[in-house]
């Protein structure tokens, strides 16, 4: 999607959704990362609240709001630039986790070989939802995509390291999920810990 084509949309009565992009990728990061870090800081008297996602930002905004000078000013946004005072976060990870071979069988691939491709290397995040600071981290290598479960698990401990589809990441906090579980973090991972753009590299523990 060019700059151009960028549009703002109705979300029930209190919010607007900003897209930038038409499906996820490291471009369509940066602008939607660019975009939300902008507004945040800018904090106009309108903004209750902001949540960006792979392609939009959607933004709540106060009752009295005027919608059109609102959706200017989001298509006014910056698109770049947001992921220049990006953080690095590492996480020492022990690769123990009870799908880590049902993830090495789909792959082709031994456990080390899956450890060897989802160590190591640069996860961005495009956002936190689901639950208060998980990460959706794109990057993952291709040959480790895996579906979900197909029955979730009744509690995910916090923690927990896992593979949903063509992402990774780590539950934050008990819960119930179903990605695919394949080691746990040493690392205290508070939901405040993780933020959209940061760089996420999970280590294998010593």
């Amino acid at each position: 999607m060019s700059d151009d084509l960028a549009r703002v949309t109705h979300s029930g009565d209190d919010a607007l959704v900003l897209t930038l992009a038409d499906a996820p990728s490291p471009a369509a990061t940066e602008r939607v990362v660019s975009a939300w870090r902008a507004l945040v800081e800018a904090d106009p008297p309108w903004l209750v609240q902001a949540q960006p996602s792979y392609t939009q930002l959607q933004v709540v905004v106060a009752a009295d709001a005027d919608v059109d000078a609102v959706s200017a000013a989001l298509l006014a946004l910056p698109r770049a630039g947001g992921l220049a005072a990006a953080r690095t976060i590492t996480l020492d990870v022990d690769y123990d986790g009870p799908d880590l071979e049902d993830v090495a069988r789909h792959a082709g691939l031994d456990v080390a070989g899956v450890i060897a491709r989802h160590a190591d290397r640069p996860y961005r995040c495009a956002f936190t939802g689901f639950l208060p600071g998980f990460a959706y981290l794109l990057g993952l290598d291709e040959q480790l995509h895996t579906p979900r479960l197909a029955k979730p698990r009744a509690e995910v401990p916090a923690g927990s390291v896992g593979i949903g589809g063509g992402q990774t990441g780590v539950y934050p906090l008990p819960s119930p999920g179903g990605w695919r579980l394949i080691g746990r973090t040493r690392t205290a991972v508070t939901p405040d810990l993780i933020r959209a753009g940061d760089v996420v590299i999970f280590r294998r523990a010593p």
